[in-house]
């Protein structure tokens, strides 16, 4: 149980950081258009 823990924990960090980089991407963006127009 405390295995299957550790990897769920993981699992859920390397979600939180993609879901944190997407994000930190689509404002990149909206600024870059925002500059650009």
């Amino acid at each position: 149980m405390k295995k299957k823990t550790k990897k769920l924990d993981a699992l859920d960090i390397n979600v939180r950081i993609a879901i944190a980089f997407t994000l930190t991407m689509i404002l990149a963006v909206l600024m870059y258009i925002a500059f650009v127009k």
